[in-house]
């Protein structure tokens, strides 16, 4: 997955329009992860509007923090380009995912997910709602902890249902294919 996002985050600089971000990070005013969340907020637009975005965002981009310039191009792209904004959802929308598992020390893993912002705060909403429903019932784990066994015992409700659901639309295994009483 690094790899993959190294040769993205390389190929969209190779895009003259993105050269004034690419002359940035050559000389260190924009970090790696600030320069590909441009080059793919940008990746795809015409060449007018990621001009005129650039142009607005990145005077101040190397004393924003990576979600105030995400922010920043956000508000950008809206207000100079308003017709693209469905095209844009759309294009978001498609590229959902949720990541391989990654480690993240002995013991731990991490996982990211990119949803649609609907999908996102439901997922969200849901988690605050049963780690506040285990904490008023006593549960001593922290929210964060709870949160993350909340998404967990989710996955295994769903994983128990569709195996059951599967077993019971399973042809009888005592009747043989083609037997007239299948």
């Amino acid at each position: 997955t690094r790899a993959s996002q190294l040769v993205d985050r390389g190929l969209g600089l190779l895009d003259g329009r993105l050269a004034p971000i690419e002359g940035l990070h050559r000389v260190g005013l924009l970090d790696e992860s600030k320069t590909a969340l441009l080059v793919r907020r940008l990746e795809g637009e015409p060449a007018r509007v990621a001009e005129a975005v650039q142009a607005r965002v990145l005077g101040r981009a190397a004393h924003r923090t990576r979600a105030q310039l995400g922010r920043d191009v956000d508000r950008a792209l809206t207000s100079l380009d308003s017709e693209g904004v469905s095209r844009r959802t759309r294009r978001n929308t498609a590229q959902r995912h949720v990541s391989r598992p990654r480690q993240a020390g002995t013991g731990g893993c991490e996982m990211r997910m990119l949803m649609p912002t609907a999908d996102a705060f439901l997922v969200d909403a849901t988690l605050d709602a049963v780690a506040a429903s285990a904490r008023a019932a006593g549960d001593e784990r922290t929210p964060a902890q709870l949160r993350a066994d909340a998404l967990v015992g989710m996955t295994l409700g769903a994983l128990r249902t569709c195996q059951r659901d599967a077993c019971r639309r399973a042809p009888d295994s005592a009747t043989a294919p083609g037997d007239p009483g299948a």
